[in-house]
């Protein structure tokens, strides 16, 4: 995240902390947000004298790790468990993470291919051939099933 922290009243907030909404407007949360995970205790920033919550550097570190962490679709318990965990146990859900992105960057492309092959038959640029799968691999068992259950029908034949 890129988040102008340096800048925030010229740099002197930080002597005091940042109030609840320059907070919500720097990592670009809402207030409501902010006390909420205040509540469930994922960021807990310090109070001044009349109560009001004043956020330190490092507890904005640790809200953008909980955006990371939100981003990546993690629940608020295991966004918890990873804050307050060392980091060999952070450093595994993120690895995690990444081969699960992976994976679904590698689906995403096979279906993507198999749309810009449908795009170049329905252009006329492409003969139709032999069906695929949005992985971009034909499952024999699966067409063979499929021509005898439907081998007459308009939408077979649209489809082959």
């Amino acid at each position: 995240m890129t988040r102008d922290k340096d800048n925030v009243h010229g740099g002197a907030a930080w002597e005091t902390g940042l109030s609840i909404g320059e907070t919500a407007a720097l990592m670009e949360v809402s207030e409501r947000m902010l006390r909420h995970w205040d509540s469930v205790g994922l960021v807990s920033p310090e109070r001044n004298w009349s109560g009001y919550r004043r956020y330190a550097q490092g507890d904005i570190a640790r809200l953008e790790r909980v955006l990371i962490y939100r981003e990546l679709g993690l629940k608020t318990r295991r966004i918890r468990e990873l804050l307050d965990s060392p980091t060999p146990l952070a450093l595994e859900e993120l690895q995690g993470q990444r081969s699960q992105i992976k994976e679904k960057i590698h689906r995403l492309e096979a279906a993507l291919g198999t749309l810009d092959r449908l795009i170049a038959i329905a252009e006329g640029r492409e003969e139709p051939g032999e069906p695929m799968t949005t992985t971009g691999e034909t499952d024999r068992s699966q067409l063979k099933e499929a021509q005898e259950r439907w081998g007459t029908s308009q939408q077979w034949m649209e489809y082959a």
